[in-house]
Protein backbone atom coordinates (compact mmCIF):
# COMPACT_ATOMS: atom_id res chain seq x y z
CA UNK A 1 0.00 0.00 0.00
CA UNK A 2 1.10 3.03 -1.02
CA UNK A 3 -0.06 6.36 0.97
CA UNK A 4 1.70 10.25 1.05
CA UNK A 5 2.45 13.27 3.55
CA UNK A 6 3.10 16.73 3.35
CA UNK A 7 4.85 18.78 5.42
CA UNK A 8 6.44 22.06 5.73
CA UNK A 9 9.86 22.30 4.34
CA UNK A 10 11.28 23.54 7.99
CA UNK A 11 9.75 20.40 9.58
CA UNK A 12 11.30 18.22 7.17
CA UNK A 13 13.36 16.15 10.12
CA UNK A 14 10.53 15.63 12.22
CA UNK A 15 8.05 14.85 9.55
CA UNK A 16 8.15 11.14 11.17
CA UNK A 17 8.17 11.66 14.64
CA UNK A 18 4.52 12.35 15.27
CA UNK A 19 5.67 15.31 18.00
CA UNK A 20 3.41 17.52 15.87
CA UNK A 21 0.24 15.43 16.55
CA UNK A 22 1.80 14.84 20.49
CA UNK A 23 2.14 18.33 21.04
CA UNK A 24 -1.90 19.44 19.89
CA UNK A 25 -3.89 15.76 19.18
CA UNK A 26 -6.02 15.69 15.94
CA UNK A 27 -8.98 13.77 15.14
CA UNK A 28 -7.38 10.32 16.06
CA UNK A 29 -5.32 11.17 18.54
CA UNK A 30 -5.03 12.54 22.08
CA UNK A 31 -2.68 15.48 23.00
CA UNK A 32 0.37 13.54 24.38
CA UNK A 33 -0.02 10.95 22.11
CA UNK A 34 2.01 10.78 18.75
CA UNK A 35 1.21 9.86 15.05
CA UNK A 36 1.94 10.59 12.19
CA UNK A 37 -1.19 11.32 9.41
CA UNK A 38 -0.50 10.79 5.72
CA UNK A 39 -3.55 10.15 3.25
CA UNK A 40 -3.60 6.95 0.46
CA UNK A 41 -3.27 9.82 -2.95
CA UNK A 42 -1.27 13.13 -2.74
CA UNK A 43 -4.40 14.77 -4.09
CA UNK A 44 -6.01 13.74 -0.58
CA UNK A 45 -2.98 14.45 1.14
CA UNK A 46 -3.14 17.94 -0.07
CA UNK A 47 -7.03 17.96 0.42
CA UNK A 48 -6.23 17.24 4.41
CA UNK A 49 -3.26 19.28 4.75
CA UNK A 50 -5.50 22.74 3.04
CA UNK A 51 -7.90 21.74 6.09
CA UNK A 52 -5.66 22.77 8.45
CA UNK A 53 -3.36 25.50 6.40
CA UNK A 54 -5.00 29.28 5.90
CA UNK A 55 -3.87 32.14 3.39
CA UNK A 56 -0.20 32.96 3.94
CA UNK A 57 0.49 29.71 5.34
CA UNK A 58 -0.23 28.09 2.25
CA UNK A 59 2.54 30.02 0.70
CA UNK A 60 5.56 28.47 2.60
CA UNK A 61 7.55 25.82 1.22
CA UNK A 62 6.10 22.14 0.95
CA UNK A 63 7.57 18.55 0.12
CA UNK A 64 5.89 15.24 0.37
CA UNK A 65 6.95 11.99 1.21
CA UNK A 66 5.85 8.62 -0.55
CA UNK A 67 5.28 6.07 2.09
CA UNK A 68 5.31 2.07 1.23
CA UNK A 69 3.65 -0.33 3.65
CA UNK A 70 3.01 -3.57 3.74
CA UNK A 71 -0.38 -4.49 4.14
CA UNK A 72 1.16 -7.22 6.95
CA UNK A 73 1.83 -3.54 9.08
CA UNK A 74 -1.61 -2.08 8.83
CA UNK A 75 -4.75 -2.38 10.68
CA UNK A 76 -8.07 -1.28 8.46
CA UNK A 77 -11.33 0.23 10.07
CA UNK A 78 -14.10 0.71 7.86
CA UNK A 79 -16.82 3.72 8.22
CA UNK A 80 -19.72 1.24 9.69
CA UNK A 81 -17.03 0.31 12.74
CA UNK A 82 -16.63 4.26 13.59
CA UNK A 83 -18.16 5.90 16.72
CA UNK A 84 -21.51 7.67 15.06
CA UNK A 85 -19.61 10.96 15.10
CA UNK A 86 -16.48 10.47 13.38
CA UNK A 87 -17.41 13.02 10.85
CA UNK A 88 -17.86 15.69 12.92
CA UNK A 89 -16.28 19.15 11.78
CA UNK A 90 -13.95 19.16 15.30
CA UNK A 91 -12.11 16.56 16.46
CA UNK A 92 -14.23 14.30 18.75
CA UNK A 93 -13.21 12.39 21.75
CA UNK A 94 -14.39 9.42 20.51
CA UNK A 95 -12.10 9.02 17.28
CA UNK A 96 -9.13 10.97 19.54
CA UNK A 97 -9.61 7.69 21.77
CA UNK A 98 -10.00 5.21 19.54
CA UNK A 99 -6.85 6.33 17.49
CA UNK A 100 -5.01 6.62 20.95
CA UNK A 101 -6.19 3.39 22.03
CA UNK A 102 -4.96 1.88 19.03
CA UNK A 103 -1.19 3.65 19.13
CA UNK A 104 -0.80 2.70 22.62
CA UNK A 105 -2.40 -0.71 21.86
CA UNK A 106 0.76 -1.90 19.36
CA UNK A 107 -1.82 -3.76 17.28
CA UNK A 108 -0.15 -2.64 14.26
CA UNK A 109 2.22 -0.11 12.55
CA UNK A 110 -0.23 1.90 10.62
CA UNK A 111 -3.83 2.28 10.74
CA UNK A 112 -5.91 2.71 7.71
CA UNK A 113 -9.47 4.74 8.32
CA UNK A 114 -11.56 6.66 6.33
CA UNK A 115 -11.03 10.61 5.46
CA UNK A 116 -13.49 12.79 7.17
CA UNK A 117 -13.59 14.95 3.76
CA UNK A 118 -13.90 12.33 0.92
CA UNK A 119 -14.89 8.91 3.61
CA UNK A 120 -14.42 6.88 0.24
CA UNK A 121 -10.99 7.41 0.42
CA UNK A 122 -8.55 6.54 2.99
CA UNK A 123 -5.41 8.34 5.72
CA UNK A 124 -3.27 6.19 7.24
CA UNK A 125 -1.68 6.64 10.39
CA UNK A 126 1.26 5.57 11.68
CA UNK A 127 2.51 4.66 15.07
CA UNK A 128 6.50 5.84 15.19
CA UNK A 129 6.52 3.91 18.69
CA UNK A 130 5.43 0.52 17.16
CA UNK A 131 8.38 -1.96 16.97
CA UNK A 132 7.81 -2.26 13.19
CA UNK A 133 8.10 1.33 12.11
CA UNK A 134 11.23 0.56 10.55
CA UNK A 135 9.51 -1.98 7.97
CA UNK A 136 7.84 1.00 6.60
CA UNK A 137 9.88 2.63 3.20
CA UNK A 138 9.80 6.41 3.00
CA UNK A 139 10.77 8.51 0.03
CA UNK A 140 12.82 11.39 -0.05
CA UNK A 141 10.87 14.23 -0.14
CA UNK A 142 9.90 16.07 -3.05
CA UNK A 143 8.85 19.96 -3.06
CA UNK A 144 5.49 20.62 -3.07
CA UNK A 145 3.43 23.58 -3.88
CA UNK A 146 -0.42 24.14 -3.45
CA UNK A 147 -1.94 25.90 -6.54
CA UNK A 148 -1.80 29.76 -5.83
CA UNK A 149 -6.00 29.64 -6.80
CA UNK A 150 -6.21 27.71 -3.49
Amino acid sequence: MRAFRIVKKGLLLEAFSGEGARAFGGRWNLPGVPIVYAAQTRALAALEALAHFAGAERRIEFVTFAIDIAEALALRIEAAGLPRDWRSAEPGASTQQLGSDWQRGGRSAALVVPSVLIPQESCVLLNPEHPDIDKIMVSYPEPFEFDRRL
